[in-house]
C-alpha cells in the first residue's frame, strides 16, 4: 500500500527583499525610539537631580562679591530674560578661592523687585551667604538647586517601556532576516 502525501498549505508569494528590509528597519528603529526616549531624554532630568543631591550637601559659609552683572534681553519666543551673574571670593579656613563665577537661575527674576532687590544686595564687597562642596571648594553657590516637583517614573513603569522598545527591535531583526513568504491566501479562493 503506497503512502499518501499530506496535502500541504498553499504557500504565499514571496516578500521581496526590498520590502524585508524596510519592514524590518522601519520596526527596528521604532523599537529604538522608544528604548532612546525612556533612556536618552529623561537624562537630563537625572543630571538636575544628581546636581541638587549634591547641593544638598553644600556647607554654608559667606562670601564677598567681587563684581555683578545683570543682562536683559529675549528669547527665542519673545519673551523678556534676566542674567544675573556674580564674580565672588570664598575663604575656607586660610585658603582664599577668588573670581568664583556664578549665574542666577532665571526663575529668580520672575519680578522685577526681586532683580531689583538682588542688584542692591551684590555690590562689590558685599558679604553674601553662599554654599561649596567641602571636596572641592571652588564648585561653589550663591542658591542651591531644588529638586524638580515631578518624581520620577516608578522603574517597573519604565522597565516596560524598555521591554517593548527591545520587542520592536528584535521584531525588526526578524522580519529582515526570516519573512520569506506572504501568508497565504485563504482557503476558499480569492476575493
Amino acid at each position: 500500500m503506497a503512502k499518501r502525501k499530506s496535502p500541504q498549505a498553499p504557500k504565499g508569494a514571496p516578500v521581496p527583499l526590498t520590502t524585508r528590509l524596510l519592514m524590518g528597519g522601519g520596526t527596528f528603529l521604532v523599537g529604538a525610539f522608544i528604548l532612546w526616549t525612556v533612556q536618552v531624554l529623561p537624562a537630563s532630568d537625572r543630571r538636575t537631580r544628581e546636581r541638587a543631591a549634591k547641593e544638598a550637601t553644600f556647607a554654608e559659609t559667606k562670601c564677598t562679591v567681587e563684581h555683578a552683572e545683570s543682562n536683559t534681553g529675549r528669547d527665542n519666543e519673545g519673551s523678556e530674560y534676566t542674567n544675573m551673574s556674580v564674580t565672588f571670593t570664598l575663604v575656607v579656613g586660610e585658603q582664599r578661592y577668588p573670581n568664583i563665577q556664578y549665574d542666577y537661575p532665571g526663575y529668580w527674576f520672575n519680578k522685577a523687585s526681586a532683580k531689583q532687590a538682588l542688584t542692591r544686595e551684590l555690590v562689590p564687597g558685599a558679604s553674601i551667604t553662599c554654599f561649596y562642596d567641602r571636596e572641592s571648594p571652588t564648585d561653589a553657590v550663591l542658591v542651591k538647586q531644588g529638586m524638580p516637583a515631578d518624581d520620577p517614573p516608578a522603574p517597573a513603569f519604565l522597565q516596560m517601556f524598555n521591554l517593548l522598545g527591545g520587542l520592536f527591535m528584535v521584531l525588526g531583526v526578524g522580519f529582515a532576516l526570516f519573512l520569506k513568504r506572504w501568508a497565504p491566501p485563504p482557503a476558499g479562493g480569492n476575493d
